[in-house]
């Protein structure tokens, strides 16, 4: 059996008379503006006068082109109109190119010395005025703001020796130590109290010596590679800096024997 709503359910209420509720029509709307038109005067009203072809349509037998409306060629370019000499004409910078009747000037000579004319120009020329800042402050000239002063004090590598002075002072130094020392061996050599003599290492030891330590290099060098990347103990570290000091003492011996300059080797009478 379907279930009972509770309007639908009886009840002593329902033998109660209801009272009729009367909805109260609202107030017809009229609008605050006055009306433009009158009732009876709407365009749409048979009375109103119509624009042309402002219905369904043209009549029957009118709807088609005429054949000789059709679309012509340039009919629909802008139309220019007709030039004239412009008003602000521009300033001719360069010559005409001469035309083909136009004759060459022939015949000019001159005895102008350009050599020596162009010496005394660049002997007795003035250099050309340099602004303060160069390229910024010509730009902020030609902007119309005012140029900021450069300051050359502040720029990176101020006060520093270049590294080109430091190479040339190195050099200077190594070759001044390397005539001292064949100045003292060459003292000793002559005062003959000692029982030392010097003699020039000959080519061929040289480079039997040069040999030697390029081998040495490639062994070192061999256990240096073999290092592993992360070093996290204090022996391994102290194994690098020691091959690492010991290729760059071998690498500097070898630059100095492939100079070629003469080396001399000091034997002692003892150890003959």
């Amino acid at each position: 059996m379907p279930s009972m709503s509770a309007e639908e359910e009886e009840s002593v209420y329902a033998l109660c008379p209801r009272p009729q509720v009367v909805l109260e029509r609202p107030r017809m709307h009229r609008s605050k503006f006055a009306a433009a038109t009158a009732a009876g005067a709407a365009t749409f009203s048979a009375a109103a006068p119509r624009r042309a072809l402002a219905s369904m349509g043209r009549p029957d037998g009118h709807n088609a082109d005429p054949p000789t409306s059709f679309l012509r060629k340039h009919a629909k370019e802008p139309i220019l109109p007709e030039p004239h000499a412009p008003t602000h004409p521009k300033e001719r910078v360069k010559p005409p190119v001469p035309a083909r009747s136009d004759a060459p000037v022939m015949g000019l000579m001159s005895d102008k010395d350009w050599v020596v004319a162009n010496a005394v120009d660049t002997i007795t020329g003035k250099p050309p005025a340099r602004t303060q800042g160069g390229v910024a402050a010509e730009t902020a000239k030609r902007s119309g703001k005012q140029p900021e002063m450069a300051n050359y004090t502040q720029r990176p590598g101020f006060g520093m020796v270049p590294t080109y002075l430091k190479r040339n002072k190195a050099a200077i130094a190594d070759e001044q130590q390397q005539i001292e020392t064949f100045l003292r061996i060459q003292e000793q050599a002559d005062g003959g109290g000692s029982g030392a003599a010097a003699q020039p290492m000959g080519p061929e030891e040289r480079a039997e010596l040069l040999a030697h330590l390029k081998a040495k290099w490639a062994a070192v060098n061999a256990a240096y590679l073999k290092l592993g990347f992360v070093l996290d103990i204090e022996s391994k570290i102290k194994r690098k800096e020691a091959l690492e000091a010991e290729l760059a003492g071998i690498e500097a011996d070898i630059r100095r024997l492939a100079r070629g300059d003469v080396v001399l080797v000091v034997h002692s009478d003892t150890a003959a």
